[in-house]
């Protein structure tokens, strides 16, 4: 088995036979197994000076650590929203089929304010009417507005960050709606 720093690349002689780049050094089975392991856990493979493999955690701009940072927050942001609130002891899912489905039942409402529908819960069944629907809505769209309120503020204190050790050290799962 070798490795090929100018390609990055692993050659086997019984395969490659003479097409293995000049600057290829021969690495054990062993070796190999554990690089492309590390590889797996999110490390790169790079060449040293003499041309040996190591892997290593990729070394990222302030940009890029910036970047991946904010699309942690938002998935992060994503899991807080959908994760449902308790209202007056009823459990609330909060998922975006949720919302999407509290918004059609108001529109259901205001066309018929005087009705009564069946609607299935986190809890169960409950008939709720128009003045129910309200509340759970303005619950749900309330905690769902401070997700995204919560999101913003992390972003902009992430933005002003000026290294990318600072970013990497961020915390944003603080402050987030219960």
């Amino acid at each position: 088995m070798f490795y090929s720093k100018s390609t990055n690349g692993f050659y086997l002689s019984e395969i490659h036979k003479t097409n293995i780049p000049d600057d290829a050094v021969e690495i054990t089975k062993e070796q190999h197994a554990a690089l492309l392991n590390a590889q797996s856990e999110g490390m790169t493979i790079q060449g040293d000076d003499q041309g040996r493999p190591y892997a290593a955690f990729p070394e990222y701009t302030l940009e890029e650590t910036k970047t991946n940072k904010l699309a942690d927050l938002a998935a992060y942001r994503f899991q807080k929203e959908t994760a449902g609130i308790t209202l007056n002891g009823i459990t609330i899912r909060t998922d975006r089929e949720s919302q999407a489905m509290i918004s059609g039942a108001k529109s259901y409402f205001d066309a018929n304010p005087e009705s009564v529908i069946d609607w299935k819960g986190a809890n169960g069944w409950a008939q709720i009417d128009r003045a129910t629907l309200l509340t759970i809505g303005q619950g749900v769209g309330a905690y769902v507005q401070a997700c995204f309120s919560r999101e913003q503020a992390h972003s902009a204190a992430i933005e002003a960050l000026t290294t990318a050790e600072g970013v990497e050290a961020y915390d944003f799962t603080t402050g987030w709606p219960e």
